[in-house]
């Protein structure tokens, strides 16, 4: 007499490996797709402020004013 369940459970573990693989592997691609979106956000902010920074001293200079307060 033939047992037919291991077979079956065979091939639900290896569906469940296969099913473990793929979403690790997803969620490792998600994590690096959200740290590159994290490292372009710093650049842009960091870009942003200095930006308005080179604005500020420019306005400051056309206006006379000392870019430093002396106490």
């Amino acid at each position: 007499m033939r047992n037919k369940g291991i077979g079956t459970a065979s091939f639900v573990l290896i569906a469940l490996v296969l099913a473990l693989i793929c979403f690790g592997t997803l969620g490792l691609y998600s994590a690096k797709m959200q740290d590159t979106r994290v490292d372009q956000a710093i650049a842009s902010s960091k870009a942003y402020h200095e930006a308005i920074s080179e604005l500020e001293i420019k306005r400051l200079r056309r206006e006379g004013k000392s870019l430093f307060k002396r106490a």
